[in-house]
């Protein structure tokens, strides 16, 4: 039975993941697909600069005269400015409005962007790149949460996959844009500039969205969600594969007690409140050896992914003796497709399986830990070839294996707390990936390069 709740016009069933907004069925799903769309053009626009800075690293360096530790700032202070913002991005997202939230942060990261594409002295250009990764924090952590509720039921793990490709999909848009500026820019008057001052007046049209969008298509309601109803909301919103829950006893069975579920589980049990601090609720995400083992390894990932973005150009020039060109076409191409069609695989693979919810989570744990492996392989293989044309074949085995592991990660994770904690989860989980993977990755490998040589 639909549970109304106070806001007009807004409705959710007893799975809380269907909204009835006053236009019917169609025009519900209509709705909810535009605002996705919308989702995901942010966080491909919000990831163009992770590509763009890499590729016109050469070109800043020169100008700005910096050493590599100066220059794994660029990359580092961004991810510096997320791990910041991510706890406070958590605590806001669960008391004020989201769409608010997020379309303040756009208008701040616009001006960012802009200003940083102006600045002359080493301390503006960090001081805005700090900024740029405060305010991307907002969006960046809202997205899966609002894909895990609104996304629909067959499709949920294929949509948070899309999500990742944008993320992939802009920074190799920055990556090929900038690559293309600086070897043919010179003929127009442009320098690596352009590509933030471009980036920054994509973001307008993008707020014109957010602004023109209705608030209840935006925000997930984070107080109409009871604890105790977590465990079967869960079973609601796996496949039925032609036959509703109640004629599943064996997937039903998978909630029964016994040491499996018990870890699966772990972040669910139920209570007759709900710890609202902050303390409260990381020592709840911290009793989840699942939550803990999903986020440190997706760490793991992003800590190499990122390092062999940010320095595969000086590498291949220095070690392959490869054109600054070539290896920006090379990169584009590997950056493109293997993690896009690695996050669609991956994707497709787990729904296949049955998802990431409910009993099948064990299933889609395997399939994560195939993905795992082969990704740390590859890597390893990657840093021992002597010939540009193995590097690459490696890489992009590595980076198809890693986006291949990424949906279902992140669908799980978001499955191991409850509903009203999934934002401060995101937040928490963002803040690992930023400090550990995303910083930790360009800034120790220019400090080590610059101490050994």
């Amino acid at each position: 039975m639909p549970m109304t709740i106070n806001n007009d016009d807004e409705m959710i069933d007893s799975s809380g993941r269907q909204w009835s907004l006053g236009g019917g069925e169609e025009g519900n799903r209509k709705d909810i697909g535009n605002v996705y769309g919308l989702l995901v053009v942010t966080t491909l626009l919000l990831n163009f600069d992770h590509g763009a800075i890499p590729a016109a690293l050469v070109d800043i360096a020169e100008e700005m005269k910096l050493n590599f530790t100066e220059q794994s700032l660029l990359g580092a202070l961004v991810f510096a400015g997320l791990t910041v913002a991510s706890p406070v991005a958590g605590y806001l997202f669960q008391r004020y409005s989201p769409k608010v939230i997020v379309t303040v942060s756009l208008i701040v990261e616009s001006l960012a962007l802009g200003f940083f594409s102006v600045s002359k002295t080493k301390s503006m250009v960090y001081m805005f790149r700090f900024v740029t990764g405060v305010t991307q924090s907002f969006p960046i952590i809202y997205v899966p949460v609002w894909v895990d509720e609104f996304a629909p039921n067959d499709n949920q793990t294929q949509w948070m996959g899309y999500v990742q490709i944008a993320v992939a999909g802009g920074a190799m848009l920055g990556y090929l844009v900038a690559g293309l500026v600086a070897r043919f820019g010179g003929a127009l008057y442009l320098t690596w500039r352009f590509n933030f001052f471009l980036q920054a007046v994509l973001f307008v049209p993008i707020l014109l969205g957010f602004l023109f969008t209705k608030k209840r298509l935006i925000d997930v309601p984070m107080d109409h969600y009871e604890l105790t109803e977590t465990a079967s909301k869960s079973i609601q919103r796996m496949p039925s594969f032609g036959f509703t829950p109640r004629k599943r006893p064996s997937i039903l069975a998978a909630y029964s007690p016994g040491p499996c579920q018990r870890l699966l589980d772990s972040a669910k049990h139920h209570h007759h409140h709900h710890p609202k601090g902050f303390c409260a609720q990381l020592k709840r995400l911290l009793a989840s050896p699942l939550f803990v083992c999903m986020t440190f390894a997706l760490c793991a990932l992003y800590f190499v992914v990122t390092g062999v973005q940010y320095w595969v150009m000086q590498y291949c020039m220095a070690i392959f003796h490869t054109s600054r060109i070539a290896v920006v076409l090379f990169f584009t191409v590997v950056s493109s497709t293997a993690p896009t069609l690695g996050v669609w695989f991956g994707g497709w693979s787990c729904d296949k399986l049955g998802g990431y919810r409910g009993g099948s989570q064990l299933i889609s744990l395997k399939l994560s830990l195939c993905f795992a492996l082969i990704s740390a392989i590859m890597a390893i293989a990657s840093s021992m070839v002597t010939e540009i044309k193995t590097f690459v074949a490696a890489l992009w085995i590595c980076l198809f294996a890693g986006g291949s592991l990424m949906p279902i990660c992140v669908g799980v994770l978001m499955t191991t707390v409850p509903a009203y904690m999934r934002s401060f989860s995101s937040a928490f989980s963002m803040l690992i990936y930023n400090l550990f993977g995303y910083f930790l990755a360009p800034f120790l490998s220019g400090v080590v390069m610059d101490r050994y040589g």
